[in-house]
């Protein structure tokens, strides 16, 4: 995986562990939920929390042809292990800016 884009996924992910929803959606480029919906996602899945250091990661990338964009589905870790709960998150090129929008938190 891109080290930007591995780099734009970590800082969301623990942005999302920390409960910062707010300053998350405020760097979105586009906002698709409030605050209150992520809690909300999580919370019927239990505790989030960082992956081990070593942990699986379980990620998709699809880069979208004639767009800029970039969309990742990424399996979040619960209580300490890999759960289905997933985070959508588009992000855009170049991938050194780290523009990203918080798209989706669902369980497939």
């Amino acid at each position: 995986m891109d080290k930007n884009l591995e780099a734009t996924l970590d800082y969301i992910v623990a942005n999302l562990v920390a409960g910062n929803y707010q300053r998350l959606l405020v760097e979105s480029q586009v906002r698709r939920m409030e605050p209150e919906d992520i809690q909300a996602a999580i919370a019927e899945h239990g505790q989030l929390t960082l992956p081990p250091a070593k942990g699986k990661k379980e990620v998709y990338v699809t880069e979208v042809r004639g767009s800029n964009e970039v969309h990742i589905d990424y399996f979040l870790w619960v209580d300490g292990s890999l759960s289905d709960l997933m985070v959508r998150i588009v992000a855009y090129q170049p991938l050194s800016e780290g523009k990203f929008s918080l798209w989706d938190i669902y369980a497939p």
